[in-house]
């Protein structure tokens, strides 16, 4: 019994155990929930709160947990939406998730304005504008959300007429947005606009309505600003400018008007008074974020490097919250500025910001690293720098700093238009940053195209006045126009005088100048302004401008100037490779080729295998003409350095590796990865090897190779339209494919690029001629022709002339043939070349078209024999022949026994010469005997079929 009764005491006090324990257990959960719900609703009132202080990461995260556990919260749920949109993900993955929930917000409260407003903005942000007219299809007149929604997609579209009214309708409604207003006079602009201007009446009632506005809102800064934009749409700037400038002497604090006005300021090239007015706005350094990033931005892309860095100075490196540009630029202006230490710390702070949390602040982080800081490779800088520049743009494809870096590393890395086309649409983006202008100015004079070099540099001038890259690209359009005739050498030197007034000694404006100097046979100023410059502090100095100087003081014959330049750049800068190129060029201009290469030999012999030696030492080898040394060097540094991708265009571009094709392929396939879908020269040279290779049999070869490279070119042309050389290449594979029409097209196209292309003018000439569409010819022929004869006494290409003239014959205009090749002998006769072989082969143009005249005379005839060609003796023994005189054409063509040919060329000539006489059956003996002595010349087979 006493065993039973200590039992059941156990139990029960185990029992009271379990049962004491699940209640604490449970009461542990309980407790545990509410505080995980207390802690929950916390978080989302910080995360309220983080959104009202701009801190979107924050708020997201905060917002979110509550969000799981409350999903049909409205308050959450658009907040979360809202910290949604302006967190970047990459491939703007953020927008489509916040389109998402703002359409669920919608659902949930459909007369939620707000959301509705902030999910349209998300479309027409994206692109989406069919969307958004779906969604504000039956909207109400009195919907203003709506309705400036769909005026704006609707302008979009350039349907101006339907946009038109409904953002009337909401300028009723929202009077005060000056941002819609002017999209309002903008849009009666464009349907009033006619032959490039505003038509007169359309002007007129786009200044009554925006004064009507203004005198019902006398006072009203914001109406001010509008009758001045009215003034500068109607082409009045004056008056435009006089309204404007009330508007800025009056400023409200209005996010919109301020903006609008500063932009206003900028289109006008005011850009002092934009900064004055954003700088009002921003309140000074800790003011107004929005307009305190413009004041930095404005700053900065001025040049204005000391004030960013003062107006930053508050900006805390530790705060998680701080604006990532802001910070960037902070890092970028110190770099400047030479203060390393400042720039590291923001740096710093940038890597410690990076991953999840802000992609961003590690793009940056990766694009001032490979811009100033990079301690590794050039070609690792370079490849890193293109890479973080594109992982950007998958954020902020608008951001005009990722635009315009990525088109510094296209330069570098040689693909001059994708470069051009990234700072086309930075500028586009930036309206008041003359950087990009400035480089795409640079870029475009150094290819030679000086229109629009010039227009560039006007353009990045008037954004910035004295912009140095500006104004030194505008000296080198000066010069090649000077060259091309277009301009007069004395304006050229009086425009230089003042630019290098506002640059005082710069050393690249002195170049040209000095250029000029040479040009106008001034040689002694030449000499005393090289002088001047050799007398500089070294930090004055350019190495390339001295390079430039010694190459001008040869030109002009200054032989111990060019020594001086010569001695001036080792002394600042070092016996560089570049140097003693320069050097070993120089004595293979003089004939001594051993000598260029022992110069080429670096003081230290460790250097001898780095980059910059090797890449002398391979241009040296081209230069030289060893083309087996050179493509050997050419494909180990390459090779040795794969991720360079400016090694590898230098590489792919020499004439030496031309028959290497699996170096090419593999330097192609090494600028796909590096330069991607942007790259047009490694396309470009690409297309050419696919096509070199269907047209040599190789691999892939016949038609349906062609037709493949034919396909990528098309793209290519597509992409690039403005692609003469890949034009040229698609109109070849159009003539070899038998589609003579598309070629032509091309050929076309190439020519309207470039009407003084005399070869592809020539070439579409004798195309369309073949297809008897002479009158289309016409024009062509006749600018070949002028062209030509415009040339300033030089004859130029010889074969040129022969051709155009040939192609004249073939119109019946014989006269206006002889007439051609008449002058082209005076002008190789004032060339002193009338003994040469050119001569002959004018004076065998001249001989046909005479003797189709009917005036050959036996006294040309022994001219044409006095020092003859193969096709010369052929020549008269036919035409001996035809007036009846077999014998004498029989033994002048015995002739050819005495002339060594490597080629079959004397046979086909024999050939010919016998089928014309009728003998056919010695023709094609003659032909067969050929084919056993030539059987590598694929005309004497062609010619034996066809016989």
């Amino acid at each position: 019994m006493n065993i039973w009764s200590k039992t059941c005491r156990r139990l029960l006090l185990l029992a009271g155990v379990v049962v004491l324990l699940s209640l604490a257990g449970a009461m542990a959960v309980k407790l545990r929930k509410a505080q995980m719900a207390a802690k929950i609703v916390r978080d989302r009132d910080e995360g309220y709160a983080a959104l009202a202080a701009g801190d979107y990461f924050t708020a997201m995260h905060k917002v979110g947990p509550y969000l799981q556990r409350n999903p049909d919260d409205p308050r959450a749920l658009f907040a979360y939406a809202q910290a949604r949109a302006r967190v970047g993900e990459i491939n703007d993955r953020h927008i489509a998730e916040a389109m998402a929930l703002f359409r669920r917000l919608l659902e949930l409260k459909p007369d939620h304005t707000q959301a509705r407003a902030e999910l349209l903005e998300l479309c027409l942000r994206a692109g989406f504008t069919t969307e958004v007219l779906r969604d504000t299809e039956n909207c109400r007149d009195d919907d203003a959300v709506s309705l400036k929604a769909r005026a704006t997609a609707l302008g979009r579209l350039r349907r101006y007429e339907q946009a038109l009214p409904l953002s009337g309708r909401y300028n009723e409604l929202r009077p005060f947005d000056v941002t819609q207003q002017i999209f309002t006079l903008s849009l009666m602009r464009q349907i009033g606009l006619g032959a490039g201007a505003v038509a007169r009446d359309t002007a007129e009632r786009i200044v009554a309505r925006a004064r009507e506005l203004r005198e019902r809102h006398r006072g009203d800064p914001r109406f001010d600003l509008l009758e001045g934009v009215a003034w500068a749409m109607a082409g009045d700037e004056q008056r435009a400018m006089e309204f404007i400038s009330a508007a800025a002497a009056n400023p409200i604090h209005d996010h919109d008007f301020i903006a609008a006005l500063s932009g206003q300021l900028t289109a006008m090239g005011r850009h002092d008074q934009a900064l004055e007015v954003l700088e009002r706005a921003a309140g000074g350094s800790g003011g107004d974020a929005q307009f305190e990033r413009a004041v930095v931005n404005r700053l900065f892309r001025a040049g204005r490097f000391e004030q960013v860095c003062r107006r930053l100075s508050q900006l805390r490196l530790d705060d998680r919250a701080a604006d990532v540009e802001l910070l960037a630029l902070r890092g970028m202006a110190a770099l400047e500025l030479k203060r390393d230490d400042e720039a590291r710390a923001v740096l710093e702070a940038l890597r410690q910001r990076r991953g999840q949390r802000d992609l961003l602040a590690g793009i940056w982080a990766q694009i001032i690293r490979a811009m100033y800081l990079s301690d590794g490779p050039d070609d690792e800088a370079e490849a890193q720098l293109i890479d973080a520049c594109r992982q950007g743009l998958r954020l902020q494809r608008d951001n005009a700093y990722f635009r315009c870096y990525l088109g510094d590393a296209y330069e570098r890395a040689g693909e001059l238009e994708a470069a051009l086309n990234q700072w086309r649409v930075a500028a586009g983006l930036a309206p008041g940053w003359s950087a990009p202008a400035a480089r795409m100015a640079g870029l475009l004079a150094q290819a030679g195209r000086t229109a629009h070099a010039h227009a560039a540099a006007q353009e990045a001038l008037r954004r910035l006045p004295g912009d140095p890259q500006a104004l030194r690209a505008m000296g080198r359009v000066m010069l090649q126009r000077v060259g091309n005739h277009e301009m007069d050498v004395e304006t050229a030197l009086r425009q230089n005088e003042q630019a290098l007034q506002t640059l005082r000694q710069d050393p690249q404006l002195t170049v040209v100048r000095v250029s000029l100097l040479v040009e106008a046979g001034k040689s002694s100023q030449a000499a005393e302004l090289i002088r001047e410059m050799l007398l500089r502090d070294a930090s004055e100095s350019d190495g390339q401008a001295l390079l430039e100087l010694a190459r001008l003081s040869a030109r002009a014959g200054l032989e111990d100037l060019e020594r001086q330049c010569l001695a001036s750049y080792e002394k600042h800068l070092g016996h560089t490779a570049e140097l003693a190129y320069e050097l070993a060029a120089r004595a293979l201009r003089g004939g001594d080729p051993a000598q260029a290469i022992r110069i080429l030999q670096p003081p230290d012999p460790k250097q001898r295998d780095t980059r910059e030696w090797r890449l002398a030492r391979a241009r040296l080898l081209e230069l030289a003409g060893r083309q087996s040394e050179a493509a050997a060097e050419w494909v180990a540094l390459a090779d040795a350095h794969p991720r360079d991708a400016q090694i590898q265009q230098l590489a792919l571009a020499a004439a030496s590796v031309r028959p290497d094709r699996a170096f090419r392929r593999r330097a192609i396939d090494r600028l796909a990865r590096l330069i991607g879908e942007d790259g047009l020269r490694w396309r470009l040279a690409d297309a050419e090897l696919n096509v070199e290779i269907a047209l040599s049999g190789d691999g892939n070869s016949g038609a349906s190779a062609l037709a493949t490279a034919a396909a990528a070119l098309s793209d290519l042309c597509q992409r690039a339209p403005n692609v003469q050389r890949a034009r040229l290449l698609l109109a070849e594979c159009m003539l070899r494919l038998g589609q003579q029409r598309e070629a032509i097209e091309q050929l076309t196209a190439a020519i309207r690029m470039d009407p003084g292309a005399n070869s592809v003018a020539i070439r579409l000439v004798g195309l369309l001629q073949a297809r008897g569409l002479f009158e289309q010819a016409k024009p062509h022929l006749d600018r070949v022709e002028q062209n030509l004869r415009s040339a300033s006494g030089q004859s130029g290409e010889e074969w040129q002339w022969r051709t155009v003239a040939r192609l004249l014959a073939h119109r019946g205009e014989t006269d206006r043939a002889i007439a051609l090749l008449k002058d082209l002998e005076q002008r190789l006769a004032q060339e002193r070349l009338a003994a040469g072989p050119g001569a002959s082969d004018v004076d065998l143009e001249l001989a046909r078209l005479y003797r189709r005249r009917g005036i050959l005379s036996e006294e040309y005839c022994r001219r044409l024999l006095s020092a003859p060609s193969a096709e010369a003796i052929a020549f008269v023994a036919d035409y001996y022949a035809q007036r009846g005189d077999r014998r004498s054409g029989d033994e002048l063509l015995m002739r050819l026994d005495s002339l060594a040919s490597a080629d079959g060329s004397t046979e086909l000539l024999r050939a010919e010469y016998l089928e014309r006489r009728g003998d056919r059956a010695a023709a094609v003996a003659r032909l067969a005997a050929a084919v056993q002595k030539f059987p590598d010349d694929r005309r004497i087979h062609k010619r034996l079929i066809a016989a």
